[in-house]
């Protein structure tokens, strides 16, 4: 097979149990099958299989018939079998009792309407084997289509294009952006310097300089200068600036549009979060907490507003906020309960986005600190259908973003079609209509892949290690009300599984996707967050 193309091996349960719906017996070995196994099916079978969004995808069906001379009824079976996407028939055939064949069909682009399709097979006959489904044996379906470099497939919702920016960036303008005596070498750069430089190398910036430190003058200035750099279509200058407090920590505030209040922590109408909550709240305008886990300027969870704070800074040139104890996170000056996971498990909806935290222009410093292990300067990646100012913001808005280490991975992730960001709620009466989950991950690396991690309410649920390329593709279904997918702690595995009761008492799970490169760059996809609210 080539590199653009999806095998799965029936009957192996690590390759196929992420497809299998419902209406297939157990794994039978044979050595005759591709693969060496193959699966029985009942009389009507269904398959969720990952497409090529908006694209013609050709799917091709190692089958073999029941038993030649099978009496089934009273009478020898001559099987029929049509394959349907909805009231769609896109085949029909006759399997060869004696030998498998190959029988190949067309799931046409209207149809690839999201990342996944549910396929039926319905058999005229069903027929039983040694006590087993066996009205068709399936060994393995191989899926191709376009390249998953070059065909910009989007997720529903989700946007055309993917683009990278860094929203945390310092300029001369804040003075820990300008030489020190300590650090001669230390120059942020100005406004200009900064946008000529990173309008080549991304598609959008935001300068955020201290606010306390500029009067609000300077700051409409370098609005003004925002604005002739902003190109429509080629490179988004974001409005922006940085409200930083010893106590509440430090928060990258953004506007929509120019008039975004200018609020400093060192004034009396703006020294508190709840303060810059309520006078930015008649206005379009995010406001974002960066390396929330350190020690000297944490960020408190218990004084959020999360219709205002749709995202977290996962990662800077400050390293990791992951989760106390990651491997890129800062060794000193990080505590227990300030990271990213614990402010998740608060129930708090953040989506990721990463950013530089940079004081030079050479990539090499943050804040007051010089970095000497080799930790890089994260990116931003969001999906958006156009480059602007406010297409970008509103993917900030929607959460439709993913963070990195600075590298320019291409990550989205779909579940049951819902994009990377969702919040989708449910009552006792819609839990189970929503379950198995199917999530669609789709990574285009720079580097060859490790690993590729799905978690939910922080455990890892789903990996993938496996010698990867740098591009991947997956469709993990998941259903923790079935003891193969498992949620929580417990078990001799390591956990337990999950009953539809516990889960439709107010219960919520959030899940997303770690990727990890050989190279050690990292990405993260924003949350999707599934709640169930009874109705009483």
């Amino acid at each position: 097979m080539d590199a653009n193309s999806l095998v799965l091996n029936i009957g192996v349960s690590d390759s196929d149990g992420d497809f299998l719906i419902y209406g297939f017996g157990p794994t039978t070995g044979s050595g005759d099958s591709p693969g060496g196994c193959h699966r029985g099916l009942k009389q009507n079978a269904l398959l969720r299989l990952p497409v090529y969004h908006k694209h013609d995808t050709t799917v091709t069906m190692s089958v073999k018939g029941p038993v030649s001379g099978y009496i089934c009824h009273g009478k020898p079976v001559q099987q029929t079998v049509r394959v349907l996407v909805g009231e769609t028939e896109l085949a029909c055939f006759s399997p060869n009792p004696k030998q498998w064949e190959d029988v190949a069909f067309v799931i046409p682009a209207a149809l690839c309407d999201s990342d996944s399709v549910p396929v039926r097979l319905l058999c005229a006959e069903f027929c039983e084997g040694g006590g087993h489904p066996g009205s068709l044996y399936l060994a393995e379906v191989r899926i191709s289509g376009v390249s998953l470099a070059s065909s910009g497939r989007p997720c529903v919702s989700l946007g055309e294009n993917v683009y990278f920016g860094d929203i945390h960036k310092h300029s001369t303008m804040s003075p820990c952006g300008c030489p020190k005596p300590f650090a001669p070498e230390r120059n942020a750069g100005t406004p200009e310097e900064n946008y000529e430089r990173y309008s080549s190398e991304n598609d959008f910036i935001c300068l955020t300089d201290h606010s306390e430190t500029m009067s609000e003058d300077a700051f409409r200035e370098a609005l003004n200068t925002a604005d002739r750099f902003n190109v429509p279509g080629k490179f988004s200058a974001l409005y922006g600036y940085e409200w930083t407090s010893p106590l509440f920590g430090h928060k990258n505030v953004y506007g929509l549009d120019k008039d975004i209040p200018f609020l400093r922590t060192n004034s009396s109408d703006g020294d508190s979060p709840n303060k810059l909550f309520d006078k930015l709240g008649a206005y379009n305008a995010l406001v974002i907490s960066h390396h929330p886990s350190r020690v000297e300027f944490p960020a408190p969870l218990n004084i959020i507003n999360n219709q205002m704070q749709p995202l977290v800074e996962i990662y800077s040139g400050w390293g990791s906020s992951e989760y106390y104890g990651s491997p890129l996170a800062e060794k000193v000056n990080t505590a227990p309960g300030l990271d990213v996971q614990s402010a998740l498990l608060r129930g708090h909806r953040f989506g990721f986005v990463g950013g530089s935290d940079g004081h030079t222009l050479d990539g090499l410093s943050v804040g007051n600190h010089t970095p000497n292990n080799g930790r890089k300067w994260g990116l931003t990646g969001l999906w958006s259908d156009t480059l602007t100012r406010e297409s970008v913001f509103n993917a900030l808005q929607q959460r439709r973003t993913f963070a990195t280490t600075g590298a320019k991975i291409k990550l989205r992730v779909t579940m049951n079609t819902y994009p990377m960001g969702s919040e989708i709620f449910c009552n006792q009466y819609t839990a189970e209509t929503l379950f198995p989950l199917a999530f669609a991950i789709d990574i285009n690396g720079t580097s060859d892949i490790r690993s590729v991690e799905l978690l939910c309410n922080n455990q890892v649920i789903r990996t993938a290690e496996l010698p990867l390329t740098s591009q991947f593709r997956a469709g993990f279904v998941v259903d923790p009300f079935r003891s193969t997918d498992r949620v929580g702690p417990g078990d001799k595995q390591g956990y337990m599984p999950l009953s539809l009761n516990a889960f439709v008492n107010a219960f919520s799970m959030f899940f997303y996707v770690r990727v990890t490169q050989m190279d050690g760059h990292m990405a993260w996809s924003s949350p999707i967050w599934l709640t169930c609210q009874q109705e009483v």
